[in-house]
């Protein structure tokens, strides 16, 4: 231990001696050295040297001696008509080795400037202040007498700003060397430099109006680069810039000899996107943030150019970024990946600005809204962006569900596939509220083996396929078939006027198109929809959706269309043949000129249902029927909401002609309580089976005829609905068994008031071969009994004599004043 101490006191006791000998050293040649280092700058330096006061220090760099100079500048011989140093320093440590120094000779091994600038500028008349360099001689140094060696290799730089101001080029460069270390070495003919630690860039600017790169940026760098000052270029060797979240690569070259030009190349691998824009000039910067991307972004950029005045660089970019989310206006697209470029010199002899530029995305694959998509896109004059869109998009039908409102609709099964291209100004594509393209649209649409599930009305659309074609606005439909409850379904035709989901209609989309079904059930389709429709509906109009599209469309646009059904049911309905239109417009359905086989005869219908937006439509009603089974045709339609006389009861041929007004709910459901209108019919070959008030008129007339199974000649008359009454015009009833005269009031619920005349003729006999003939409702037919036919509360028909015929289109008495027959 004691051997230990005494070795590190001899160690200490070493130190202190060279300490001392080196600030003697440096105290004794004060003058010497102060001379000889002014002397040395003077040989290259063409201006004027300043230096405050010396102080001599061996802290700084042990074992050199640290020479400090204070508040020094150097000028150029035209630096004051400038108002503007060279170079300033509060301090500058000048480090000299201190075993030359005991041989009388001043080695300078490295410098230190803190708290400096160094200020390089071109006037507008060509003046630059690097005149303060004179033209240096390469001198053999081994037989120098020269006293002084600078054979510095290490400049520290702290806290010390560079600034270069082009006035005549309209550039410049100004940075803050925070701690700046820079190695240094020299040939015969360039100087190795090498820069590293922090750094604040102020901005670099090649044109004033564009704004500044690297605009107030912090930097860790480590910057290399070479300078040839007989050759006046500047190359940057590969280097590094690391700032607070990406790493950027360097390299480059300046050429300064006139007019000059320059080529930088500034690459990441991953480069975070805020801050990388902020690297950019503020024209550019105001473009790129209405995007957010997630992720990093592999950058590559080329800078090339003129240093010439007011000159606008070449400017070249290659990014590429996979599984990023992607933001823009609004919008977001979920794991996109893709490649791109961006030039900023399209077409050559035209500047270089955003009306000549241009951005290509090349494999775009993303996911938008849930639906992945695939796209290339070349945007052009970006100050008012044109594109070239081309698009392909292949999914899964159930993948479209988080679009829909799932208690109205729900896609179950199948492929959708697209191809879309569109040339035009970029704004009017994202604008779903444009009414017209100037751009043009070209596109196709598929859909194999899908399948839906409707569920406010609980229908099932399956085996859907889809062939569309889009150009401009026309949408040509090659085919929509799909089986929708088991009923088969082919769509054929065109629209107009709109394109689907970025388009709406000016005023009114036309649609255009033919259905054919070899059998058709409408029960499925005219089923009744949820209670939850409504509130349903309004949740999906709430957000861009699928079921907003289909509102939408169902109020912007017009329907024309053509239907032919070869079997066609609808409950109990069985008809055959149907051929007619339906035209959607002006909120409005019409029917028109609907034919179809029905009952073993034909009928022939047109039909209007209005103001479809409101719970309750009025509808308009005319048709005809010509030689159906009557029985059939009661069966069809549920025997009219009558009581009596059912399908069960009727036999015989009928014609009608029909015109009605009425109104519907919102379930296709005709309200019988605002019916008006007539129904003229005849009825031939008529026979009534098992007819109750006929039956009971053998009660008190005729008791040894067949009331139960009754034929009839020709049977005709005209019918006027007031709501659920129906007002019986008088008609004949020439049968087998009678002739009666019947007119009255009829009520579809339960109420009945009816006159029938019996002519007393009919007590003559009749028997099995006679044959019913008709003599009008306005012959004479003699005297006659008049009964009053009616229902009592309780429900049974009521028929009563009627002498006097108070009765007739009265509502009947509940007590007296008639004779009562009850069945």
């Amino acid at each position: 231990m004691k051997r230990l101490l005494k070795w590190l006191g001899f160690t200490l006791l070493a130190l202190l001696f060279l300490l001392t000998v080196a600030f003697g050293v440096a105290y004794y040649y004060q003058a010497e050295i102060l001379a000889a280092v002014n002397q040395e700058l003077k040989k290259s330096i063409n201006g004027d040297i300043h230096i405050g006061s010396v102080d001599f220090g061996i802290w700084n760099e042990f074992p050199a001696v640290s020479i400090t100079l204070n508040d020094t500048y150097i000028r150029g011989p035209h630096d004051i008509r400038h108002h503007k140093d060279f170079f300033n320093a509060k301090k500058v440590y000048v480090n000299v080795g201190l075993a030359p120094l005991l041989h009388k000779t001043i080695v300078v091994s490295s410098i230190h400037v803190t708290e400096g600038a160094i200020f390089i500028f071109r006037s507008r008349s060509g003046y630059t202040n690097l005149d303060v360099f004179k033209s240096m001689e390469v001198k053999d140094t081994a037989k120098t007498e020269n006293p002084v060696l600078l054979l510095f290799n290490m400049v520290r730089l702290e806290n010390v700003t560079f600034s270069f101001q082009d006035s005549l080029k309209n550039k410049s460069f100004d940075s803050r060397f925070l701690d700046i270390k820079s190695k240094i070495s020299k040939t015969d003919s360039s100087g190795l430099y090498s820069l590293t630690g922090p750094m604040k860039f102020e901005g670099l600017t090649f044109n004033p109006s564009s704004g500044s790169f690297l605009k107030e940026t912090s930097a860790t760098v480590q910057l290399n680069f070479e300078f040839k000052p007989a050759l006046r270029e500047l190359i940057i060797l590969p280097s590094v810039l690391e700032f607070s979240k990406s790493v950027v690569s360097l390299s480059g070259i300046f050429f300064f000899t006139s007019p000059g030009r320059f080529y930088l190349k500034v690459n990441s691998d991953k480069l975070e996107y805020n801050e990388g824009i902020s690297l950019l000039p503020h024209s550019l910067q105001a473009k790129l943030e209405k995007f957010k991307i997630e992720k990093p972004v592999n950058v590559k950029t080329t800078v090339k150019g003129s240093l010439a005045p007011h000159s606008q660089p070449d400017v070249d970019v290659a990014f590429q970024f996979s599984q990023s989310k992607v933001m823009a206006s609004g919008l977001a697209v979920e794991q996109v990946t893709l490649d791109g470029t961006f030039s900023n010199h399209v077409r050559r002899g035209e500047p270089n600005d955003d009306h000549n530029s241009r951005v290509i995305l090349h494999n775009v694959a993303g996911i938008f809204q849930s639906v992945p998509m695939k796209l290339d896109a070349t945007f052009y004059d970006l100050q008012f962006p044109r594109v070239y869109l081309k698009s392909n998009t292949s999914i899964n039908l159930r993948d479209l569900n988080p679009l829909v409102n799932t208690s109205l609709m729900k896609f179950t099964g199948g492929k959708f596939n697209s191809r879309f291209e569109y040339i035009g100004k970029l704004n009017e594509l994202l604008d779903s509220t444009k009414t017209k393209l100037e751009g043009k649209v070209l596109g196709a649409m598929t859909i194999t083996d899908g399948a839906i599930q409707y569920v406010a009305r609980n229908q099932s659309y399956e085996n859907i396929q889809v062939s569309l074609n889009l150009n401009q606005d026309h949408v040509g439909i090659k085919n929509i078939s799909c089986t929708v409850n088991k009923s088969r379904i082919s769509i054929q035709g065109d629209s107009y006027g709109f394109v689907p989901f970025f388009m709406q209609p000016e005023k009114k989309g036309f649609v255009k198109i033919k259905v054919y079904s070899p059998a058709l059930d409408l029960s499925s389709f005219l089923a009744k929809r949820s209670n939850k429709r409504s509130s349903s509906r309004q949740k999906a109009v709430k957000k861009k959706s699928i079921s907003h599209m289909i509102d939408l469309l169902y109020e912007k646009v017009e329907l024309d269309l053509a239907v032919l059904v070869d079997q066609l049911s609808y409950q109990r309905l069985q008809g055959s043949k149907m051929n007619g239109s339906f035209v959607l417009a002006n909120d409005k359905l019409e029917a028109k000129n609907f034919t179809m086989n029905l009952a073993g005869g034909a009928i022939a219908l047109s039909a209007t249902i209005a103001n479809l937006q409101n719970p309750v439509n009025p509808l308009f009603v005319t048709g005809t029927v010509r030689n159906a089974d009557i029985r059939k045709f009661f069966y069809s339609f549920d025997n009219f909401g009558l009581a009596s006389p059912t399908y069960e009861n009727l036999e015989g041929k009928i014609n009608m002609y029909v015109r009605l007004r009425a109104a519907t709910d919102d379930d296709f459901t005709i309200l019988t309580r605002r019916m008006a209108g007539d129904v003229q019919f005849s009825i031939k070959r008529g026979r009534l089976r098992n007819f109750e008030p006929l039956q009971n008129m053998s009660n008190f007339l005729f008791k040894n005829r067949d009331f139960t199974n009754v034929s009839f000649g020709e049977i005709k008359s005209r019918l006027t609905f007031h709501g659920t009454e129906i007002e019986i015009s008088k008609m004949e009833i020439e049968s087998s068994v009678i002739r009666l005269f019947v007119e009255g009031r009829y009520s579809v619920k339960d109420s009945m008031n009816l006159e029938v005349q019996v002519p007393l003729s009919n007590l003559k006999r009749r028997d099995k071969t006679y044959k019913p003939e008709n003599v009008g409702v306005d012959a004479k037919v003699g005297p006659s009994v008049f009964l009053h036919v009616y229902r009592d509360p309780q429900g049974k028909t009521v028929i009563a004599y009627d002498p006097f015929k108070k009765h007739v289109r009265k509502k009947p008495r509940k007590e007296g004043g008639s004779k009562k027959i009850k069945s």
